[in-house]
């Protein structure tokens, strides 16, 4: 076992380390700049700021820290950086096979541990300093503590526990985690029903005095109440209710945004956007509904080409004749709708057995709350290595056409026959 999880980290560290070669890139852009910023002010003493003078509660500070961590230990060079990074990410395959391996057999285990290994979207992530590769690790492990807490009796405590600290540490760096935690405590606490009063009061006791100190520290920054931080949440919610838009960001150098982002400091800004969103959905109502409708297919269904630097319309391709971009763009669309689709399939062919599709299809639900906002496909990257574990038993059972709920052995798992 242990050989099979350590060639699983050295494939996956070995692949990423191949995309960093061939995409790496020694600029900061975008949000890249803001963690880098509030990293190094932490690593020099100035504490966390943006401006080297103030302190921010702008930007959730888990992956800021994460990279203050990297900095102090190592180098805040920025290839060294990124070197660590993949490596941290390539536990993204072992903790996938240790989490299928709960659901099915080893055979399918290992076929999700090593397409995560090899799948270019999660891989490339862990070469931009962008949160979603550190966000998807202590996601992954925050799931496995959380399933191993209901399917284990002699020792769930300690697994709840700490699925609450992976769980708080996860809030403290995308707020959004709420949009899929919500929904997952609360379909496993209709569902199993052993000592759940007691798992779910020592789960939120724990993400609550991991949320604490965070809390404290911006109450005295900024006089307000704010668990997580300020961030752009309000500025996706205004895009994303924002009728002359249509839901969508033509650029945050257009009007009204223009001004707005003016007008206030990040932390004004993020309130006052909310509030106008608020007021757009009551201005337009049916028409946000439709527009968030609309915002299914760029969430779910989507290459992730641009993550690769393949920006360029399609027309525009054709037109320059760059029909290597064009293979690539369709390649990944392909298989990443493969993989959407392969699991909305399986809960068809296993729909009498919802107890034990719960969390994957729970999930899947809390994700896709993400249309209420302008929606970018970093958004679902975290999910994407547990829609791996459906796609791959998905494979199984077509390879053996077994009609079992268990593709390979017919026999059950050990949270029952999926």
């Amino acid at each position: 076992m242990k050989t099979k999880l350590f060639l699983l980290l050295i494939s996956a560290f070995i692949f990423r380390l191949i995309l960093l070669y061939f995409f790496y890139s020694d600029d900061y852009l975008c949000d890249e700049l803001e963690y880098h910023l509030l990293a190094k002010n932490l690593v020099s003493g100035i504490g966390y700021s943006l401006d080297n003078i103030s302190l921010t509660t702008y930007r959730n500070p888990g992956f800021p820290f994460f990279l203050s961590v990297v900095y102090k230990l190592f180098s805040s060079n920025i290839l060294i950086v990124k070197i660590i990074q993949c490596l941290f990410n390539s536990f993204a395959s072992v903790i996938v096979f240790l989490i299928a391996k709960i659901f099915f057999d080893e055979k399918i285990a290992l076929l999700s541990g090593y397409i995560t290994s090899f799948h270019p979207v999660i891989g490339i992530y862990a070469t931009q300093l962008y949160s979603e590769s550190f966000y998807t690790i202590i996601f992954l492990v925050g799931i496995y503590f959380f399933i191993k807490a209901f399917i284990d009796v002699s020792t769930y405590k300690i697994y709840i526990i700490l699925a609450g600290i992976f769980c708080g540490l996860c809030l403290l760096t995308r707020t959004s985690t709420l949009f899929y935690f919500l929904p997952l405590t609360a379909g496993y606490f209709i569902i199993y029903k052993d000592k759940r009063i007691l798992k779910m009061a020592l789960l939120f006791s724990t993400i609550i005095l991991l949320l604490i100190p965070w809390t404290i520290r911006n109450y005295k920054i900024s006089g307000k109440i704010q668990p997580f931080g300020s961030g752009i949440g309000g500025i996706v919610f205004f895009i994303a209710t924002y009728l002359p838009w249509k839901g969508d960001n033509p650029g945050y150098d257009k009007e009204p945004l223009k001004t707005y982002m003016e007008r206030f400091k990040n932390e004004e800004l993020d309130s006052f956007l909310y509030k106008e969103g608020i007021n757009n959905i009551k201005k337009w109502p049916l028409q946000y509904l439709i527009m968030s409708i609309k915002r299914i297919r760029p969430l779910w269904f989507t290459s992730h080409s641009a993550i690769f630097g393949i920006n360029l319309p399609n027309k525009t391709m054709l037109e320059k004749k760059l029909y290597h971009l064009i293979f690539i763009k369709i390649i990944l669309f392909v298989f990443n709708c493969l993989l959407i689709l392969s699991n909305v399939f399986y809960y068809f062919i296993n729909k009498d057995k919802i107890k034990e599709h719960i969390l994957f299809l729970l999930l899947i639900l809390g994700f896709s709350l993400h249309i209420f906002l302008a929606v970018t496909a970093r958004y679902t990257v975290p999910y994407l290595p547990l829609s791996i574990i459906l796609f791959s038993s998905m494979v199984y059972r077509i390879k053996y056409y077994l009609p079992c709920s268990c593709p390979v052995t017919g026999n059950p798992s050990v949270m029952g026959n999926i």
